[in-house]
């Protein structure tokens, strides 16, 4: 599974690529399946497994695919599958699947993910605000801007001007509460962020900074 998903990374075709992601990811599940690796003691521990755990990251690219294209809903069973068979979630497919539920407004399911997996970041935080943002709920909103804000004081600043990257900071990394925090951020959930119209408006005028 691992050579397939190198082979994916590499092509540029869109359409040649989901075709041979979802055909890897296809074969790949019937043989695991032939090798009992989908038995009961094993659901829930897929990355933990040497034998699965290629496995998971093909299905999370697959999610990260979908919300390229679009296709929201099924993205969103493709993460509920992810963290129904690894549900340490090391691929950190509970951040997508919080987006999702943020586009799609389904509150309980949100509030619900976001209490299992209990982390006061900026991606768990930026989907409760988008949530009630979207939602058209500005008191909720104004509340979690102010915890992303308490969170990571780089996020306003992002929409005041570029930020510098630290250079202490490897590429591709990104540490909590720092500037590569929010880069990552704005970079990686695009699928989000540009479904909320007037966001940079509504950041600075309630920025609690001023």
């Amino acid at each position: 599974m691992d050579a397939i998903l190198f082979q994916v990374r590499l092509e540029h075709n869109p359409r040649k690529r989901n075709e041979l992601l979802n055909e890897g990811l296809k074969n790949e599940e019937k043989r695991l399946k032939e090798k009992n690796y989908f038995d009961k003691e094993n659901i829930g521990h897929f990355y933990g497994i040497f034998e699965t755990r290629s496995y998971i990251r093909g299905l999370y690219l697959k999610a990260s695919y979908l919300l390229e294209v679009g296709e929201i809903e099924s993205a969103e069973n493709v993460c509920k599958e992810i963290l129904k068979l690894n549900e340490n979630d090391n691929t950190g497919s509970r951040y997508l699947l919080m987006g999702i539920y943020a586009i799609l407004t389904k509150e309980q399911e949100l509030l619900k993910l976001s209490k299992k997996y209990s982390e006061n970041a900026l991606e768990v935080l930026f989907p409760l605000f988008a949530l009630y943002y979207n939602l058209d709920n500005t008191k909720k909103a104004k509340e979690y801007l102010k915890k992303i804000n308490e969170s990571n004081s780089h996020f306003i600043k992002y929409f005041k001007g570029p930020l510098k990257p630290n250079k202490d900071v490897i590429q591709g990394c990104y540490v909590k509460g720092e500037v590569s925090e929010v880069i990552m951020y704005f970079s990686q959930y695009r699928f989000l962020i540009d479904t909320l119209p007037n966001l940079k408006e509504f950041v600075l005028e309630n920025d609690n900074q001023k």
